[in-house]
């Protein structure tokens, strides 16, 4: 339902926690200051209280047109709102008028209006009042309300990130040991002794075949200085493919 009051506010210690026209009368937070939209009279509106959240205010000036309530007896005399008010119904509180009508903050938590007077007065702490919509903290105590009875969530519904974390990139601390300074240098002169056998055998092997393509050139034979059958004088030696022939030639004798 609608709420009757209008312009709900905090009171501040810069105000000395008064709603207007208050005097004496404290209206501290998680209570508030609200407005009478058809008198314009301002109350404070309790949260909860044994009375039924109630919204108070102070006395009015004792009339005799019948416009005023005369409350309390003997030394404490009052008067109150004939037709809006109500005589406070506390035992020993005396100078309180009531509002007929009852506040909506009784169906908000106390522990909610506080929050909200917390939060608001840290976003701005330096100023003397803070407005807030009751209606507004309703929808969201309604809201909290319905999250909070739902079933809570499972924990085989929970995404498994395991896979996730593992296959991320291994950290610095698990990559391969570096090699020593020794163990670089061996391998170096490794590589280089490889290396020199290599040259070594390539320039054998080149010397080799030039030997076989262009044989060194010996020492000619040696001439024969006696040879072993001399011809006759009419006779003459011919060597052919390797083998030698006699040759007789004319007019020579056996």
């Amino acid at each position: 339902m609608p709420d009757y009051y209008s312009d709900y506010y905090f009171t501040s210690n810069r105000t000395q926690y008064l709603c207007p026209t208050f005097s004496t009368f404290q209206c501290q937070p998680p209570k508030a200051c609200a407005r009478d939209p058809q008198t314009g009279k301002f109350y404070c509106c309790d949260s909860r209280d044994a009375s039924g959240n109630v919204c108070w205010s102070i006395p009015q000036d004792c009339a005799t047109d019948g416009s005023t309530l005369t409350c309390g007896h003997g030394d404490q005399i009052w008067c109150c709102r004939y037709q809006t008010e109500e005589c406070t119904s506390k035992p020993g509180q005396f100078n309180i008028c009531w509002n007929k009508v009852r506040s909506t903050l009784g169906n908000i938590s106390e522990e909610l209006l506080q929050d909200t007077y917390s939060s608001l007065s840290a976003a701005t702490p330096l100023a003397s009042s803070w407005v807030f919509d009751p209606a507004t903290l309703m929808a969201t105590a309604t809201h909290t309300g319905s999250t909070s009875s739902s079933p809570s969530t499972s924990a085989s519904q929970i995404p498994d990130t395991t896979a996730t974390a593992t296959s991320s990139p291994p950290s610095p601390d698990s990559s391969p040991t570096s090699l020593s300074g020794g163990g670089i240098a061996g391998i170096v002169v490794g590589v280089v002794a490889v290396v020199a056998i290599a040259l070594g055998a390539g320039m054998y092997l080149l010397k080799r075949h030039r030997r076989r393509v262009n044989p060194t050139a010996g020492l000619p034979p040696t001439p024969l200085t006696k040879p072993a059958h001399e011809a006759g004088p009419g006779n003459q030696v011919f060597e052919v493919d390797g083998e030698r022939y006699l040759l007789e030639l004319p007019g020579s004798s056996e």
